[in-house]
C-alpha cells in the first residue's frame, strides 16, 4: 500500500473563512498513477466566477460537473456528493481520508484515467463539484487564458525560459513557483489560482518589504484546516515584477501558513486574471502572456 503525505491547497477566499481542502498528494509515479489520452490539443471554455478558473467536466462518463481549476493544490478532489453519485471505491484507510478510485475524467477531447481522489466539502460553498490539482495536467501542457476565457490543454511544450514571457519553475513542495520580484525582496511565488488576493506573503518576508503605511487587518481566515489566523493587508511602496511585467503597487495580503505549506509567496488570481497562464510540469516552466503592455492594471 502507498504512503501518501497529505497538502492542504493554498487557495484562499479573503474574509470567507474558507477551510482550505486536504488530501492525499499524487505524484508522478512510473508503476502507474493517472496517465492523458490526448492525440494533440482540446480547448473548453473556462468559467471566471470572482477571477476563480472553473471548467465543466464529465467523470466516469457522467456529469457534467464543475470543478474549479487549482494549480494551488496537488489534488484532485470532489464533493461527498459527487463519491456517492458515481459510487467511487474507496481505496484509503478510512474517513474522512479515504481516497477514492475515479476510472476517467474527461476534459474536452482529453481524456485522464486511474485517479485517486480525495473528497471534501469545504468548497460546496462556491458552487462548484470539486477541484481540479496539479496532477490532472501532469502529462500535458495546461493553458488558462483568463481574457478569453478558454483553458487548453496540448501535448506541445514551452520553448526554452527567456526570464521575461517563460520562466523556469520550481517545485515549492507539491506546488509550483516562479521568479517574483516584490520592490527589491526576491522571492518565488506560487501560482495559485483560486488565491484571492493578488499576492500573499507570510510575515517572515513582509518584514522585508517596504508598505505604504502600516499593515491593517482586514479579517480572519482558516487556511491548511488548523486555527483562524489574522489576516492583514497592505500596499506596496514600490512595484512587483514577473519577468516583464510590472504590477504597480500591488495589495498584498499577510498572514502564516501551517508547517506543512512550504509557501512563502503566492501569486493570485488578483494579478493572474489580466494574462495568459501556460503550465508544464513535464519541463518545469510557466509562461505569462499579455496582448498589451508590460503594465498590470492595478487590482479592481
Amino acid at each position: 500500500m502507498r504512503t501518501h503525505r497529505r497538502f492542504p491547497a493554498l487557495a484562499l477566499a479573503m474574509l470567507a473563512f474558507r477551510p482550505a481542502h486536504r488530501a492525499a498528494a499524487q505524484t508522478a509515479d512510473p508503476s502507474g498513477g493517472p496517465t492523458t489520452a490526448l492525440a494533440d490539443s482540446t480547448s473548453i471554455p473556462m468559467e471566471v466566477p470572482d477571477g476563480r478558473a472553473v471548467v465543466t467536466v464529465t467523470l466516469n462518463g457522467r456529469g457534467p460537473y464543475r470543478l474549479a481549476v487549482e494549480t494551488g493544490s496537488p489534488d484532485v478532489l470532489v464533493s461527498p456528493g459527487v463519491v456517492a453519485d458515481l459510487g467511487l471505491r474507496a481505496i484509503g484507510p478510512g474517513d474522512p481520508d479515504s481516497l477514492f478510485q475515479l476510472d476517467s475524467l474527461r476534459l474536452g477531447k482529453a481524456l485522464v484515467e486511474s485517479l485517486h481522489v480525495g473528497r471534501d466539502s469545504a468548497f460546496a460553498r462556491l458552487g462548484v463539484d470539486g477541484v481540479l490539482g496539479l496532477v490532472a495536467f501532469r502529462d500535458v501542457l495546461l493553458t488558462l487564458d483568463y481574457p478569453n476565457r478558454r483553458l487548453s490543454l496540448a501535448r506541445t511544450a514551452l520553448p526554452e525560459p527567456d526570464g521575461r514571457e517563460v520562466f523556469r519553475a520550481v517545485r515549492v513542495g507539491p506546488f509550483i513557483g516562479i521568479p517574483v520580484h516584490l520592490g527589491a525582496v526576491r522571492e518565488t511565488g506560487v501560482i495559485d489560482t483560486q488565491g484571492g488576493v493578488g499576492f500573499q506573503a507570510i510575515p517572515q518576508v513582509a518584514e522585508r518589504l517596504t508598505f505604504q503605511g502600516p499593515l491593517r487587518v482586514v479579517g480572519r481566515a482558516v487556511v491548511g484546516g488548523g486555527a483562524p489566523v489574522e489576516v492583514k493587508m497592505g500596499v506596496l511602496r514600490g512595484d512587483a515584477r514577473l519577468g516583464r511585467y510590472t504590477v504597480h503597487q500591488p495589495r498584498i495580503a499577510v498572514h502564516p501558513l501551517p508547517a506543512d505549506i512550504p509557501s512563502r509567496v503566492t501569486i493570485g488570481i488578483e494579478v493572474l486574471r489580466d494574462f495568459c497562464v501556460a503550465l508544464d510540469q513535464r519541463s518545469m516552466a510557466v509562461r505569462l502572456t499579455r496582448t498589451d503592455s508590460g503594465a498590470v492594471p492595478p487590482a479592481r
